[in-house]
């Protein structure tokens, strides 16, 4: 439970500090890929915290690059 008290408030610590930069620039690009990426990051460690079993991220990217790369070798033989 503290663990993930602590998360949100760090989450809120990192938005405190960059969001108001971002807003004075208007970079509004920028700050949805801010969140996303936040959100993604605070999603992964929320499940860290709760114990719950994360499958590593090198199995999506297998997956997605793997028939690409079976396409790639059979032009190439």
């Amino acid at each position: 439970m503290w663990a993930i008290i602590g998360l949100v408030f760090i989450s809120i610590m990192i938005c405190a500090i960059e969001l108001p930069t971002l807003w004075k620039q208007k970079l509004r690009k920028e700050m949805v890929i801010f969140f996303v990426l936040l959100g993604m990051g605070f999603t992964l460690s929320t499940l860290l915290a709760l114990n719950i079993k994360v499958p590593p991220i090198l199995d999506a990217v297998e997956f997605v690059f793997k028939p690409v790369s079976d396409l790639v070798f059979s032009f190439l033989q």
